[in-house]
């Protein structure tokens, strides 16, 4: 899909952070997002925001999990140890029992 020059620079811009950091290109199964910073303080929004938006909770709770939000438009992009956390939390979220009301 072709890019404007805002939006690659943007694209491109976790892969030359990663080289900063790292001096090398990053390989299929390193993050991109290592210095992210934590979702914790986002939490207590997410929690709130689940009912109103209508997303799955297990796919909040897998982002929770994991750190991962897998869409079918970057689920190809991401290293097969990472996208089988992202199944792993969202199945173990389901085999859960509901909450009590």
């Amino acid at each position: 899909m072709p890019l404007s020059a805002a939006a690659a620079a943007l694209v491109e811009e976790p892969f030359q952070q990663f080289r900063q950091q790292f001096g090398r290109d990053p390989g299929p199964d390193d993050p991109l997002g290592f210095d992210a910073p934590p979702l914790e303080p986002v939490e207590p929004q997410l929690v709130q925001a689940r009912p109103r938006a209508g997303v799955d909770p297990a796919l909040i709770d897998a982002l929770e999990q994991t750190g991962l939000l897998v869409t079918a438009d970057n689920q190809h992009l991401l290293p097969e140890r990472d996208l089988q956390a992202w199944y792993a939390a969202v199945a173990a979220y389901h085999a859960r029992p509901p909450p009590p009301e």
